[in-house]
């Protein structure tokens, strides 16, 4: 294998090709690699390809546009770089195909490597189009190569077009494939990015279009992270800062941004994948590229090809021939800056950003007694380990970061996890004492029906005591009084269930109703405690889980319920609760005013706290209005607002207590 790297000179150029015809016969394998910046490209490419087919009758020509393209460390700009390869034991075979004529890159990819006659040992390609998405071509391609090294990148440049010797694609892709058992292969590629920052997810894409990090819309986290406003200047700079997958197997550069915020990456994304922003520098970049892996330096290199992210040649315009130079002294080498390089690791096909990506190729097999080392001198090596350092020192920076940060989002769940079983446990306990109270309350509501049904029964006894047999029109009206006691312990009993259903369920209910509910399964129980209750209400719909709201309203009304008993001087002291409802324009106040003597400025900042209690021991456990609070703030996104009061009434007697306002901020479906 021979490789010769040349630059297009119209008055020279066809003497320098001139000069290889003589060392290749008509039967030599042979390929042209183009790379052209040339603003004349087009015209230029063509007298190029013509001038090689005049010498080279079959010779394979695969070629691109370029953004600049380089000859060993030497980089040119508006010019036509040519490299060409001839081999003594290789057989070659060259594919192009047109975009248009399919519906997606990955079906474009399928088709375009079916084309070759079997898996070859080196896969060349370059690829072009407006929209080009180098993850679904990898995608077409990769199940179909399971042992070829695949090389080459997208093609860059203001015209971005591929060619052959027959052909210009604006959207489509030329490959040569080499095929050869004892082919020495070497590749590899080159980083130098880090990520800083914190880790961020992809929460909404479609392939390579970002709608969303971290649910915030893709161009606002770029405009937060990078503090520059959205313009086509400040675009340009995104792309220095890619986004770097977490396993760090790839970065994706911006491509474009959409009007609804979107961003267009030239790779893809999947729902869920973390990121980090990527920095880079020459500084990284050199650090991370000056010595060259210890395989590249065991066999006698004929040819390296080198594939290179535009975006490191405008990171360090003036010392990107550095990050080159090293492999130059292994061989003769050639390449372009792309916009994407497709790459081979362990097996698997990347298409990678941001990178460089290096081939070396050889047909002779013999290794090196000696290996060459192309980093030699002292300032070389000083700078490589002073920049490994830098980079080291930032890298590990951000993973300790980062590592913080896990630990500290984990023991928040921790924490909110127990919180929550906390939650669980105290309502819980709160619904059990609830549950008894209302079995109390069920138990004065029975006893006056069935204390009727027994006095009935005894009427029935007397009659038929008296008499063999009575008539209908006798049982008419004593069967009528009791089912209508049966009828409200029936009622009762079905009111009674509702309220203890242990249930979250959010639905849409009525207020008025629910309140009514309530008072119907107490009332007989407070009135025997001289204490009555006025409700002042209208319909109005509230959306939520109605048991817990049931619940809430159940524990404050018992709270005012205890308070009145410790309150009065005696049992027969009259006392009264009032429950109303007020509509403002965003909330619906409920309030429970009562007359049990209000709560003292000391102690009603901390009455919503669990296990706080002015009771004893035995009578209260202090959780039914701290629980009431969470209920409400949960549930129904509002709060509860509590304040004493003094009046006087109709007899000019001094009225002191206590008004709980239910504030519901959120009471309807909407």
């Amino acid at each position: 294998m021979k490789t010769y790297n040349l630059t297009f000179d119209k008055d020279s150029f066809f003497q320098d090709i001139y000069s290889i015809v003589t060392q290749v016969s008509i039967d030599t394998p042979i390929f042209a690699q183009v790379f052209t910046s040339s603003l004349r490209n087009i015209e230029d490419t063509k007298q190029v390809i013509s001038i090689l087919q005049l010498l080279f009758p079959k010779i394979l020509i695969l070629g691109c546009s370029s953004e600049s393209e380089f000859v060993n460390s030497t980089i040119s700009v508006n010019q036509i770089v040519i490299s060409i390869s001839y081999f003594e034991k290789t057989r070659l075979e060259l594919v192009s195909l047109n975009y248009e004529e399919f519906g997606n890159y990955e079906e474009f990819g399928k088709v375009f490597v079916n084309k070759f006659s079997k898996d070859p040992q080196v896969l060349l390609v370059f690829l072009a189009g407006t929209h080009v998405n180098g993850d679904d071509f990898i995608s077409g391609i990769e199940s179909f190569l399971p042992n070829t090294t695949l090389a080459g990148g997208i093609a860059s440049g203001e015209y971005n077009y591929v060619f052959d010797k027959d052909r210009h694609y604006r959207n489509g892709v030329v490959g040569i494939a080499l095929y050869n058992d004892s082919l020495v292969v070497q590749n590899l590629h080159k980083n130098g990015w880090i990520p800083i920052g914190k880790e961020m997810t992809i929460t909404k894409v479609e392939k390579n279009r970002v709608y969303t990090i971290d649910h915030i819309q893709a161009v606002d986290v770029y405009k937060h992270s990078l503090g520059t406003p959205l313009s086509s200047l400040h675009i340009q700079i995104w792309k220095e800062f890619p986004l770097i997958k977490h396993d760090k197997s790839a970065m994706r550069t911006v491509f474009g941004v959409n009007d609804d915020g979107s961003i267009n990456f030239n790779g893809n994304f999947t729902q869920g994948e973390r990121v980090f922003f990527g920095h880079g520098s020459k500084e990284f970049f050199l650090g991370d590229s000056l010595l060259i892996p210890e395989h590249f330096h065991k066999y006698n290199l004929e040819a390296i090809f080198i594939y290179s992210c535009i975006a490191r040649k405008k990171l360090m315009p003036d010392g990107i021939y550095r990050e080159i130079e090293p492999y130059s002294k292994l061989s003769t080498t050639a390449g372009f800056f792309t916009h994407g390089e497709f790459f081979t690791q362990e097996g698997q096909h990347r298409f990678l950003n941001q990178s460089m990506s290096v081939l070396a190729l050889s047909e002779n097999t013999q290794v090196r007694s000696t290996p060459i080392h192309p980093l030699s001198t002292i300032n070389d090596l000083e700078y490589y380990y002073s920049q490994k350092a830098t980079t080291n020192l930032i890298k590990h920076s951000t993973e300790e970061l980062d590592k913080l940060n896990k630990t500290l989002e984990r023991q928040v769940k921790e924490k909110l996890l127990e919180i929550r079983k906390k939650d669980i446990l105290l309502l819980q306990q709160s619904k059990r004492i609830s549950l008894g109270e209302m079995i109390g309350n069920i138990a004065h509501q029975w006893r006056q029906p069935l204390n009727a049904i027994g006095a009935l029964n005894m009427q029935l006894e007397t009659l038929l005591g008296i008499k063999d047999s009575i008539t209908y029109e006798e049982y008419e009206t004593i069967g009528e009084k009791i089912n209508e006691q049966l009828e409200f312990l029936s009622t009762t009993i079905d009111d009674f269930r509702l309220f203890v259903k242990d249930d979250n369920h959010r639905e849409e209910f009525d207020l008025l109703q629910s309140v009514q509910t309530v008072v119907s399964l107490i009332d007989v129980h407070f009135k025997q405690e001289n204490i009555k209750i006025y409700i002042d209400g209208f319909p109005h719909l509230l959306y939520g889980p109605k048991s817990e709201l049931k619940h809430a309203l159940l524990n404050i009304l018992n709270n005012a319920k205890d308070a009145i008993k410790e309150h009065r001087s005696s049992r027969e002291e009259e006392h009264t609760i009032w429950i109303s409802m007020e509509e403002t324009s965003n909330e619906l106040h409920l309030s429970i005013k009562d007359t049990g003597g209000g709560i003292s400025e000391d102690i009603i900042s901390k009455i919503f706290d669990p296990y706080f209690t002015t009771k004893f021991k035995n009578q209260g456990s202090g959780i039914g209005l701290f629980m009431s609070y969470e209920i409400i703030s949960k549930h129904f996104y509002g709060d509860i607002a509590v304040q004493s009061y003094e009046s006087v009434d109709k007899n000019q007697r001094q009225i002191k207590g206590t008004i709980f306002t239910l504030i519901l901020s959120n009471p309807s479906k909407e």
